[in-house]
């Protein structure tokens, strides 16, 4: 149950339970020292996907950039 992964509803990402392993390097912090629910940002070791995650709960959210791609297609960026 623990090992299960979700995919986000909006579909943009994936959000990863607390003890799911992922070797990522820090980028940097979203939020006051001091916020239990200041987020850590950074990038996946092995594709460099971004990953947000979480400090009161450890879980992580990756977004590929194949989806940031789509996304930006979407948005109308070759318009």
């Amino acid at each position: 149950m623990g090992n299960e992964v979700n995919k986000n509803v909006i579909d943009v990402g994936t959000l990863f339970p607390s003890n799911a392993v992922s070797l990522l390097e820090h980028v940097g912090d979203y939020g006051e020292d001091d916020d239990p629910e200041q987020l850590g940002l950074g990038v996946t070791v092995t594709r460099r996907e971004m990953c947000v995650i979480s400090k009161k709960t450890g879980k992580k959210f990756i977004v590929d950039w194949e989806k940031i791609i789509e996304l930006a297609v979407e948005a109308g960026i070759n318009e």
